[in-house]
């Protein structure tokens, strides 16, 4: 990038909240991020192809080229307009709270990114775009890049979902689905065989065998009945089928995600205080202000520890009278935050 270049930065909050926008200009900030996508396009399983060669709609094949060919005028509708094309289907998780879309034009190229990013505000400031961009936290993304004689395509994804396949309009030809994280190896006579799954995958999958949880697997046709060998989750292998659904169910509640904030309230100094509440996390420093709002999920997430994470005292008699009338708070656990990842 030349000293003048600039990049134009869009974020939006994919939960819902306004679309941010901001010039970024310098050479050090501009470097710096040329920088982070760079290292973004040298993951590893990068896929690249041509624009030419995706089933991709003609309208998002027409802005991208049209901003492209346009910069370092900015067509701000166009740049809109494919920021909420990218979000307007993602579905479940890739829609919670602290996740974002990131667009990025810059000279002959543009870079979407789908990001979870913990930060305190729903605009984030772009002196921390590095971090957003960090590979620890973005989930996928795609560039497009114009060399002069092509519009090529780089793409990334943590995951596979089809619905980030089907937006690309990638073929089944180009290999990109490499399967979902949560992956069970059945065994077929001499012969390993793996299911892999994305999260409404599995979630499908346990209402058509509900007889996975007893650890097999039942079919209409030969053979009737795989033997599990191997579940995991990722890198971590599960023991039992009752401990693997309740890693697929901690991840879809994001208990991850409110482990590792549960960890950060650990390391805080012990004259501020947390109140926890049914629905939010409050801090007591200086003045009371939320500081988490919790996701929805089917049982509690609490967060109070005695020390300096106390319970909000109406929260508190609410959860009494739901034990002392037999009622379950997410099987009676407390949604495994001082457990190990």
């Amino acid at each position: 990038m030349t000293n003048n270049s600039k990049i134009y930065a869009f974020s939006k909050e994919i939960s819902g909240g306004q679309l941010s926008q901001q010039v970024i200009i310098g050479k050090n900030k501009t470097a710096n991020i040329a920088s982070v996508i760079y290292g973004l396009a040298s993951l590893p399983k990068v896929g690249e192809v041509l624009l030419r060669d995706l089933e991709i709609k003609d309208i998002l094949r027409e802005w991208i080229e049209l901003l492209i060919n346009s910069y370092p005028k900015l067509q701000l509708s166009e740049m809109r307009y494919l920021l909420s094309d990218f979000t307007d289907e993602m579905q479940t998780r890739m829609r919670e709270d602290n996740k974002y879309a990131i667009s990025l034009l810059m000279p002959n190229k543009i870079v979407l990114c789908h990001s979870s990013y913990a930060g305190q505000t729903i605009t984030p400031n772009w002196d921390t775009i590095p971090r957003m961009l960090d590979t620890g936290n973005i989930l996928r993304f795609i560039s497009f890049t114009y060399d002069k004689i092509n519009f090529k395509v780089k793409y990334w994804e943590r995951d596979k979902s089809q619905l980030f396949f089907k937006w690309l309009g990638l073929s089944q030809a180009s290999g990109f689905l490499t399967g979902g994280p949560f992956k069970i190896q059945v065994r077929i006579e001499d012969v390993i065989g793996e299911f892999q799954f994305d999260e409404d995958d599995l979630e499908s999958f346990l209402v058509k065998h509900p007889e996975l949880y007893t650890g097999v697997i039942t079919l209409n046709v030969d053979p009737k009945r795989l033997t599990i060998e191997k579940l995991m989750l990722g890198q971590k292998e599960y023991n039992t089928a009752t401990d693997f659904i309740q890693g697929y169910k901690a991840q879809k509640n994001n208990v991850p995600h409110f482990q590792k904030l549960y960890k950060t309230f650990g390391k805080d100094v012990f004259w501020i205080k947390y109140w926890d509440c049914k629905n939010e996390i409050l801090c007591d420093d200086a003045g009371i202000t939320r500081c988490v709002a919790k996701k929805p999920s089917p049982g509690d997430i609490i967060f109070a520890n005695g020390n300096n994470i106390l319970f909000q005292d109406s929260y508190l008699t609410d959860l009494v009278n739901r034990i002392i009338n037999g009622e379950s708070l997410f099987s009676n656990r407390r949604m495994g935050l001082e457990e190990a990842d």
